[in-house]
């Protein structure tokens, strides 16, 4: 990571965190000679209830005589109960993943009128059905869901109660349910609906469903008097917000136009008039034969404009210099994610990614940056991407080159074409990594750097998404063995999570961020004048003795640029242990002068022991040669090695691998009992039963039975092993054989041998055998407790 302390008006040597524009919303727009008709929103599975209840302390408090002050009248005992109440709202808001142009050819002539045609004399409709395959998506609301916090603690606050995370406590079950529907696929074949002689558009796509919560302190006071009990409830404070968004696919059309007359019978249809717009056809899985076609009959009268994207009067564009950014390590075979950035500069120097730059017309926004909007990136294999989101393709088995073309999607000219060639194996060994048995990543991730993952990935970005404390992160390049990506936005200093979800597969990994401040005390300085400047190294403190390891991402930057920016460096070797290496130096020498240093640059290696009290902060001054701006630059990169995530430890059984989170083909059968048990059976066998309070068990043919209650989900494999997922964090894995691990969210392990011994590996890497006496005890809620046999 790079950063720089500078005044107004000097050179910008560190970049601003790329990030991609978001895609506009798309709903289905009115046609021309008509509009389309309508269908009312499909309602997702039952997705409301309530979380909780969160329980406070009790207080004890005494009722004195208000006539005698020393006398008790009464005893209360008072505590308070947090819940959260759930819900998800439909709403108007609809995007276009696919568009279906359904015919029935006219093959008779000699009818007087149309009226007389019917099916029987035309094409054969068992001939001709669609193939729907699309995703839902689950997008956090960040700032919603912190000012949710706040809300709850202000509440918390007001009562008298303890700060805690109420809401994140209480809801995230039910979140980690949202995102699992949202991730749901809907694959169903669509048979012909065309009517006789004619020709018809539907358009399929999700619906977006508010994900609401109403945060409610409830108070209870136990009260006791002359020895008579009673009790008493009141609403104490509450709060309500829209903490997500969840984009349902939707398995009935959205929208659909009215059907178009092509009848050998009577005369066609008069040409409707083009009106005075520029339509575009981007994000409707066209390539680019087919966007030609469908412009052509737009331009001809044939066809209505496309709905949603880009429909609106012709929009000024700047020429701006933009990056294809793609894996180094792209072979043969696989399937790679790329994506297209802005800002380039940031990612030429990593060894791991290959970019390619350009200079192409690019719209702005409001705010006057530029965005992808209306940009389309094709690699070769027939189809356009959209390329303001994450562009993934499988590269030919026998390829030697991977063809880049970037578009507008109202264009059928490209704006730029090139070949980059596929070396097998890449000519870096810094980047031509095996494939990982297990997944890993660097302990230490640095704000505004890329990071990696390593691991049997799959590579594609339809499946994949990480989050780090349930804040989705942006993904850059993935390869079957490496995902590259960038923390959130404002990610602080400290402990973090990171969650990876690749199709069926969820792992999490453990990580400590840093972050680097530079600051002074004035940024004006007339010639002579000297100033203090400062430069803090925040996270380290938070890494575990353990993990304090020396290491290297070799993806991620090369050793010559380490030693070309810090001179005298030398890496950790095993026997040293991890390091932070923090570089500063002087990017203005014919201004300023930096004390104290080494012709003018800083280099210091931070063990361990400089982060035992704290953040690591350097102290150095800024002597003024003469007026004029100035730079002081900065490097960090952290030599520690990787963290592995969340799996059964080596010595014990290997757990199966989870099924794929998908919805099975075809459509269920749904039946309600009559206590509201809603049960749904689909062809292949799988039977999901939800009861009336939100439990939800699912038989899969294989054997596999899950069952999601409002505090665990539950896997369990035909051959008896099994994996609990708390709401708390703990996660338990159950081998056929007796062995267990359980996993809480502090760090700690306990392992559960085969001999029945418990081994409790403590989250600073101590270790202990706990004696036959005791064993290990997991709380419905997820609490771990070690207690006495």
């Amino acid at each position: 990571m790079s950063t720089s302390l500078r005044r107004a008006g000097s050179p910008a040597y560190p970049h601003d965190s790329p990030q991609l524009a978001t895609a506009p919303e798309r709903t289905a727009a009115a046609a021309t000679d008509g509009g389309p008709g309508t269908f009312a929103p499909q309602l997702p599975p039952a997705l409301s209830g309530t979380a909780g209840p969160i329980k406070t302390e009790v207080q004890q408090q005494p009722i004195y005589d208000p006539a005698h002050p020393n006398v008790v009248l009464a005893t209360e005992w008072t505590w308070f109960e947090y819940e959260v109440d759930y819900r998800v709202e439909p709403t108007e808001v609809t995007e276009v993943v696919r568009e279906f142009e359904c015919e029935a050819y006219c093959r008779h002539t000699g009818n007087v009128e149309h009226s007389q045609c019917t099916m029987a004399l035309c094409n054969d409709p068992d001939h001709f059905t669609h193939g729907l395959l699309m995703r839902g998506r689950y997008e956090p609301l960040a700032d919603q869901m912190r000012q949710a916090q706040a809300d709850a603690r202000a509440r918390a606050a007001s009562l008298g109660i303890a700060p805690r995370d109420w809401v994140t406590d209480a809801s995230s079950d039910a979140l980690r349910r949202a995102r699992e529907l949202a991730n749901a696929a809907v694959n169903k074949e669509i048979p012909h609906w065309a009517p006789a002689c004619a020709r018809q558009v539907r358009y399929y796509g999700v619906r977006r469903y508010d994900f609401v919560i109403k945060g409610r302190f409830t108070k209870h006071v136990r009260r006791r008097e002359r020895g008579v009990e009673s009790m008493r409830t009141e609403a104490a404070a509450s709060h309500d917000a829209t903490v997500a968004y969840v984009f349902l696919p939707q398995q009935e059309p959205i929208g659909v136009r009215e059907p178009v007359v092509q009848c050998s019978c009577r005369p066609a249809a008069s040409a409707r008039t083009r009106p005075n717009r520029t339509p575009t056809y981007s994000g409707l899985g066209m390539n680019q034969q087919q966007k030609d076609e469908a412009r052509r009959k737009y331009e001809e009268g044939e066809a209505p404009a496309p709905p949603g994207r880009g429909i609106g009067p012709a929009q000024s564009t700047t020429a701006t210099l933009v990056g294809v950014v793609l894996p180094s390590d792209a072979r043969p075979g696989d399937t790679i994610t790329g994506t297209v950035v802005t800002d380039p500069k940031p990612y030429r120097d990593i060894p791991a990614l290959r970019v390619v730059e350009t200079t192409v017309p690019l719209l702005r926004n409001p705010e006057g940056k530029a965005t992808l909007e209306h940009l389309d990136l094709s690699l070769g294999d027939g189809f356009s991407q959209p390329a303001d989101q994450p562009v993934t393709v499988t590269l030919p088995p026998q390829g030697t080159s991977l063809p880049i073309e970037i578009a507008r999607d109202d264009e059928s000219e490209p704006l730029f074409t090139q070949k980059v060639p596929i070396a097998s194996p890449p000519a870096s060994p810094a980047v031509a990594q095996a494939r990982a048995p297990r997944y890993e990543t660097p302990a230490v991730a640095v704000t505004g750097a890329v990071q990696v993952i390593r691991g049997p990935l799959s590579g594609d970005a339809r499946a994949i998404s990480i989050d780090v404390d349930a804040e989705p992160a942006r993904m850059v390049a993935a390869t079957p063995r490496a995902i590259f990506w960038q923390l959130p936005d404002h990610t602080a200093a400290g402990r973090h999570v990171v969650s990876l979800h690749d199709g069926g597969t969820t792992v999490t990994l453990p990580i400590v961020v840093l972050t680097l401040t530079m600051s002074a005390d004035r940024l004006e300085l007339m010639r002579g004048e000297t100033t203090s400047f400062h430069a803090t190294v925040s996270g380290p403190e938070a890494l575990p003795e353990s993990a304090w390891k020396s290491g290297y991402a070799a993806e991620l930057l090369t050793l010559p640029t380490v030693a070309a920016r810090a001179p005298g460096f030398r890496p950790p070797s095993d026997r040293d242990g991890g390091e932070i290496l923090l570089a500063i130096e002087n990017g203005s020498r014919d201004t300023v002068t930096i004390s104290p240093s080494k012709n003018e640059v800083v280099v210091l290696a931070l063990d361990r022991g400089r982060f035992a009290t704290g953040p690591y902060t350097f102290d150095g001054a800024i002597h003024s040669k003469r007026a004029g701006g100035f730079a002081v630059n900065s490097l960090v990169v952290p030599f520690v090695g990787p963290v592995y995530a969340s799996s059964i430890l080596d010595d014990l059984p290997p757990m199966p691998k989870e099924a794929r989170d998908k919805q099975p083909a075809g459509e269920p059968k749904v039946e309600i009992e009559g206590d509201g048990t809603l049960v749904r059976t689909w062809p292949d066998g799988t039977k999901e039963v939800t009861d009336p309070d939100g439990r939800m068990v699912i038989r899969r043919p294989d054997g596999t039975r899950e069952e999601i209650a409002k505090d665990v989900k539950v896997i369990q494999w035909a051959n008896g092993s099994r994996i609990e997922r708390y709401r708390n964090g703990t996660v338990v894995f159950h081998s056929a054989d007796g062995s267990e691990v359980i996993n809480t969210l502090d760090g700690t392990r306990y392992e559960r041998l085969r001999s029945g011994r418990v081994r409790v590996r403590s989250k600073d890497g101590t270790t202990k055998t706990l004696t036959r006496k005791w064993r290990v005890t997991v709380h419905p809620d997820g609490k771990v407790e070690v207690v006495p046999r």
